[in-house]
């Protein structure tokens, strides 16, 4: 039996031995016209062989063909795992989905209600992403706005503002804070901007994330916070150099 075995492991012994077997009884048929001898009846020894020779052939195609459905059992066992393994792992990655996408909802929900102007740009200038409080100040579609290269109109003093600063994307924190009027659909106005830079698992810089809010009322509290402060003082300057000028008449005085 351990012999039939090993020899059923060989995928072509069941076709050898089938035609070993073949030519085996044909030899048998034919071995007194193959010395040249009359032909004489098969006798008992000879039956014998023939009736070895198929069980033996028989014994060896039945392992051989128990051994191929074995493995195709295993194969079959291995597929539907691996079948089941998909499938959960299937089943994982549409949940994750599901996720990001409630996230992405979620969070493009708190932005879309912020009052602050939020805008991602690629490295090389494209808009991957705009908020409505930025299409409204600028009187843009979302839907044409995004993969575009859009820049607002700066003021032509406060241009180089966000280029000189650019650096501080590429070090910790990576974030940079600036002041600068560009124009929008109610005219010049003060955005204040903090740019962030989003990397990736490499470090590198993939986008940049710009949230600005306008200040113009503040700027021009503080400009006319400057004004009166600089008349007060050129008011007092005004007063000492009066007051200066009455000392020294008196002064002056016999």
């Amino acid at each position: 039996m351990e012999l039939l075995r090993i020899l059923a492991q060989n995928r072509y012994i069941g076709f050898l031995l089938a035609c070993l077997g073949i030519a085996m009884v044909v030899l048998v048929f034919n071995i007194d016209t193959i010395r040249g001898q009359p032909s004489n009846d098969i006798g008992p020894k000879s039956l014998f062989l023939i009736a070895v020779t198929i069980t033996v052939v028989l014994a060896v195609l039945f392992y051989d063909t128990r051994r191929k459905f074995a493995r195709l059992n295993y194969q079959s066992e291995r597929v539907a795992e691996m079948a089941d393994r998909l499938t959960v792992a299937i089943e994982a990655l549409n949940d994750a989905n599901a996720d990001l996408r409630q996230s992405e909802e979620r969070y493009r929900g708190l932005v879309e209600t912020q009052d602050a102007l939020i805008v991602r740009r690629m490295a090389d200038g494209r808009l991957t992403f705009v908020n409505s409080t930025y299409c409204e100040h600028f009187a843009l579609d979302p839907g044409e706005v995004e993969g575009s290269r859009f820049t607002p109109d700066i003021y032509p003093e406060d241009r180089g503002i966000a280029e000189e600063l650019r650096f501080g994307l590429d070090t910790p924190p990576y974030r940079i804070r600036y002041d600068q009027r560009v124009l929008t659909h109610d005219g010049w106005r003060w955005i204040a901007w903090v740019d962030y830079a989003i990397r990736d698992e490499r470090g590198q810089t993939r986008e940049v994330q710009s949230i600005g809010r306008d200040v113009t009322a503040r700027k021009l509290a503080e400009e006319q916070l400057k004004g009166a402060r600089d008349e007060a003082e050129a008011a007092n300057r005004a007063k000492s150099s009066f007051l200066a000028t009455v000392s020294a008449m008196k002064s002056a005085r016999p």
